[in-house]
């Protein structure tokens, strides 16, 4: 489980793009030598399946079994949307058709996706494959072959929505490859002011959809999928609670690889700075790069062999907490890294978890030589608490409770309080008070 800097590059400098903002020069840079990363990353051999897609115009209901998987389908995904006359019910309308393929044309190199080398040089003409009127407006997909510098092809994907002004606005893109090009797999957008209207064309898969992530003891799951309802004249269109500052829906094929949402816009509440907790160092700073807070459970004294700030936070992106979602990466270790030697011999790495905009919780990793991982999540974190962390960790192993500045001592209610350091520590399983300075706050 990892963040992925190269695609937060292409968002920030995307989100810019869609303010009408030019980014600035140093991101678009950025941005560009990510997706030239990107692309080179994304190879796939397409199989016979996605043959058959082509040959047989296979729909969402024709499956008999398990469906192939998405890196095979992607060449037959972008070959599916140039393919046969536009569908939806402003198929006919000329005057919009000629507005959303003038869109295209205009902002297609307008984004990071030029980065990838994908936006430059048409080898067809744009085709809108789907336009239809929305609960949230009128919308459209329109589909472009172009050709790449180094010979081969790719479909390149505008995905349109309405604008505050009523007039057609570009919300994301996408692209799918040919041959050893895979794309961002979108096979979704979604629409209108707040972003409330999830369309989905039909691109020849099963497709399912959730609304909201589940938190276990020691996973982030999704328990709610339902099916897409099956496409009407080229899509389906399900309204969805506003997703414009918060992203909780997730599409997914059938046999249950997660599927890219074609925003890259959005939503702006995934910002890390944003639902922390403000224990970086320097306290002040707000940029995803300000170094996070340097916690030792036991004190300074006991660092010897134990991670540091670098070492903590790659530790706790290797930690499996569930699916990476491509729309929502999860964000670890951005403000806080606590790290400890339990009594077993077990290092013990902790740090904040941030889901898409979900609140922040506690993740924690227990390093156990020879053995899996063991990991940990913890509750959503206040940090208007007098001990805004408290972690009860499994099989006896007791609490990790954090307060940075703080004096901690502990009870188990039946003796003298025990001092326990500052900022954070390891309390022993039977603990039922902490004192936070002069505050006594109870456990369980």
């Amino acid at each position: 489980m990892t963040n992925d800097p190269d695609r937060d590059a292409v968002r920030q400098a995307l989100a810019l793009t869609a303010g009408a903002v030019r980014p600035p020069a140093d991101l678009l840079d950025r941005a560009r030598r990510a997706g030239q990363r990107r692309l080179r990353r994304h190879r796939t051999v397409a199989g016979a399946v996605a043959v058959v897609l082509l040959a047989g115009g296979l729909s969402a209901a024709g499956y008999a079994s398990r469906p192939p998987t998405v890196t095979t389908l992607a060449a037959a995904i972008g070959e599916r949307l140039l393919a046969g006359p536009t569908r939806g019910d402003l198929a006919r309308h000329g005057d919009y058709l000629r507005a959303v393929t003038d869109l295209h044309e205009r902002a297609r190199d307008d984004s990071p996706l030029r980065g990838l080398g994908v936006t430059r040089k048409p080898a067809g003409p744009a085709h809108v494959t789907w336009a239809g009127t929305t609960q949230s407006g009128r919308a459209a997909v329109v589909a472009q072959r172009m050709r790449l510098a180094e010979g081969g092809q790719v479909v390149l994907v505008t995905f349109v929505g309405t604008g505050v002004d009523g007039r057609p606005e570009k919300v994301g893109a996408d692209f799918y490859g040919s041959g050893d090009r895979t794309g961002w797999r979108s096979v979704a957008f979604l629409t209108g002011r707040e972003r409330s209207t999830l369309v989905v064309p039909d691109v020849g898969i099963e497709v399912e959809y959730s609304m909201g992530r589940t938190y276990t003891a020691d996973a982030v799951t999704r328990d709610d999928w339902q099916p897409v309802p099956p496409p009407v004249d080229g899509a389906a269109l399900i309204t969805i609670g506003p997703q414009r500052d918060r992203w909780t829906v997730a599409v997914r094929q059938r046999a249950g690889a997660y599927l890219g949402i074609g925003n890259l816009t959005d939503p702006a509440g995934t910002a890390p700075e944003r639902g922390w907790l403000g224990w970086r160092r320097p306290a002040d700073a707000d940029h995803p790069a300000a170094r996070p807070a340097y916690l030792v459970l036991g004190g300074s004294e006991t660092t010897g062999g134990l991670p540091d700030v670098t070492e903590g936070r790659r530790a706790l992106a290797e930690a499996p907490v569930g699916d990476v979602e491509p729309q929502s990466p999860p964000w670890l270790g951005m403000d806080w890294i606590a790290v400890g030697r339990a009594p077993s011999g077990e290092i013990i790495v902790a740090g904040d978890l941030r889901m898409g905009t979900d609140p922040v919780r506690t993740l924690v990793r227990l390093h156990r030589p020879g053995k899996a991982p063991l990991v940990v999540v913890g509750p959503v974190v206040d940090p208007a608490a007098y001990l805004p962390v408290v972690v009860r960790l499994p099989d006896g192993r007791g609490w990790l409770v954090a307060q940075p500045g703080a004096t901690l001592s502990w009870s188990d209610g039946r003796g003298e309080w025990q001092p326990a350091g500052r900022d954070a520590a390891l309390l022993p399983a039977g603990t039922t008070q902490v004192r936070v300075g002069t505050v006594t706050v109870r456990l369980g």
